[in-house]
């Protein structure tokens, strides 16, 4: 099941991370990945929203968006905008998702230098949780992909005019470069004819 992964380096792996135990999975990845230099860990309801019949994008349509604090600068930013109560509540998801993200960031900040020094290997590769991103082609951005856990949402308004049924997918979170938008996004236009 696992010949050639010997060979791999680089690695974005899709884990359930709050649902299963995240520190197990270094023995098994160091057993079928010796080689392996990073390690890419994102939500895996961002894999399980594809619908059979969407075509899933190639691999220069997406990226890794680091779940850091610009990334909840930005959520916090965006919630803020929403003046309906009832939305400001449910964005509040929005938050708790990435908060639980960088609180199993730190986990695994903590627990993977203990397995190098359990088992003394020179395995030890970077590791990053991380949110997937597709590029938005109308937008001419990085948006993100399937972070709603709410079915019976009835969405969020996106500034596309669509609407979203995850909070945090229904804006952009990185401009073309990947840098991610923040709370500060509107400086360089109120300072553009200066």
């Amino acid at each position: 099941m696992f010949t050639g992964l010997a060979k791999v380096k680089h690695l974005a792996l899709c884990f359930d991370i709050p649902n299963e135990n995240g520190e197990e999975l270094f023995g098994p990845l160091q057993t079928c990945c010796p080689s392996l230099e990073s390690l890419i860990i994102f939500p895996s309801s961002q894999l399980r929203g594809l619908s059979r019949r969407e075509r899933i994008p190639r691999s220069y349509e997406l990226r890794f968006i680091d779940s850091d604090s610009n990334l909840r600068d930005l959520v916090s930013y965006r919630r803020d905008r929403y003046s309906d109560r009832t939305l400001k509540r449910k964005a509040l998801r929005g938050l708790d998702t990435l908060d639980t993200l960088c609180a199993h960031s730190v986990r695994y900040a903590d627990a993977f230098p203990s397995y190098i020094e359990k088992f003394g290997q020179n395995w030890n590769p970077t590791i990053k949780v991380c949110l997937l991103a597709k590029w938005n082609e109308y937008w001419k951005g990085w948006q993100t992909r399937y972070m709603a856990t709410d079915r019976y949402s009835k969405g969020f308004p996106g500034e596309d005019g669509r609407i979203y049924r995850g909070f945090i997918e229904s804006g952009l979170v990185s401009d073309v470069d990947g840098e991610i938008l923040s709370r500060y996004e509107g400086i360089r236009e109120l300072f553009g004819d200066l």
